[in-house]
């Protein structure tokens, strides 16, 4: 069974549009490239599911992903709004019995590389990712009454990008459970999984919104920068300290080359309590603001084809933002999980991805 654990892209503060706002110029990239890796889609993957039947025999295993992504934005005005990038996974696991217990230790190593005109302070392509580590156990319970599956997930986060170290992110840790059950050729499986930030500081080194704002061009940068609008310049400087998703997907086994998954998760993160440095200069030096929260939602609808033992393809539409159009995400009119209801902000992606597993 392949194990599914919630990615800490999410925990990650994450850039949100405003779809009553003016386009910008260009849109920034997305946060994290969808790929047929992420939570909703882990069972998705054609590598991963190849290396469930090497998992049962135990020792190491190596799957690669190649994903290339495309936004939405691209097709509103090629111009002015594209997204077209490519992200790179390694995953080795090692499988190995302490006791009577599988366990099944994994590393995540990441890139993304966007080749169309970025839109950024930074200007820069290349994005790499921090380095997971995780440790599993698969099927650690089986109830025997309802045949759910029980497989607990413990990750270390290692620091290993410009943007964590600016941060002063020491390490992130995670703890997960994945619910699982199959239903005549269906997989159903609900996850749940929550983080805790470790900062040399509550306050990022990343220069405060109002200080970066004149420095940049478009309106989404902007945006990005100010994590969703004005009302949250307050907050923009301070690391997240919590972070929990819960998400569930259901795949379907149509042949044995053949599969189908829909998946949907929700995540909502915590900063640190911090001095306010917003730019309302009424607000005595000292004056503080509850802790800063933010709410993502992350879907996926992919079809995944095996192509041979070692190699499948996947076609994916993601969609990762905010649950409602309101500041925060949480107030305002419900938002289509599945499609963004403003496509130049390429919050949904269109992906196919190439897996290969050994």
């Amino acid at each position: 069974m392949v194990v599914l654990v919630p990615t800490l892209a999410l925990a990650k503060e994450v850039p949100t549009t405003n779809p009553t706002a003016a386009p910008s110029p260009r849109p920034a990239a997305p946060a994290a490239a969808p790929t047929a890796s992420t939570t909703a889609s882990a069972s998705a993957s054609g590598s991963l599911a190849a290396l469930e039947e090497k998992e049962k025999q135990g020792g190491w295993s190596l799957g690669v992903e190649l994903d290339h992504a495309l936004g939405t934005g691209t097709f509103v005005d090629a111009s002015l709004y594209s997204y077209f990038g490519a992200t790179l996974s390694v995953l080795p696991r090692y499988v190995f019995l302490a006791g009577d217990v599988k366990l099944a230790v994994s590393l995540s190593l990441r890139g993304a590389w966007e080749y169309t005109l970025p839109d950024s302070e930074n200007g820069r392509r290349f994005s790499p990712a921090d380095t997971r580590l995780g440790i599993s156990a698969p099927g650690l319970y089986k109830n025997g009454l309802t045949g759910i599956t029980f497989s607990p997930s413990f990750g270390v986060l290692i620091p290993t990008t410009p943007e964590s170290w600016q941060a002063r992110l020491i390490t992130n840790l995670s703890l997960g459970v994945a619910l699982s059950r199959p239903i005549w050729k269906f997989q159903v499986a609900v996850t749940a999984n929550g983080s805790r930030g470790f900062h040399v500081s509550g306050a990022s080194q990343t220069p405060s919104a109002p200080a970066v704002v004149g420095q940049l061009n478009s309106f989404s940068a902007r945006k990005s920068a100010l994590g969703q609008d004005e009302a949250f310049v307050g907050f923009s400087a301070w690391n997240t300290a919590w972070a929990f998703n819960v998400g569930a997907n259901v795949s379907f086994q149509a042949t044995d080359e053949l599969s189908f998954i829909v998946g949907y998760t929700y995540a909502r993160s915590w900063k640190y309590y911090g001095v306010a440095i917003g730019p309302d200069e009424t607000l005595p030096a000292n004056a503080r603001y509850g802790a800063g929260q933010a709410e993502r939602t992350s879907t996926v609808v992919a079809v995944n084809y095996q192509l041979t033992d070692h190699y499948g393809i996947s076609l994916a539409g993601s969609t990762l933002q905010t649950p409602r159009s309101g500041a925060g995400g949480s107030v305002g009119r419900f938002r289509n999980p599945f499609w963004s209801d403003y496509p130049a902000d390429n919050a949904t992606n269109i992906s196919f991805t190439f897996s290969a597993s050994y």
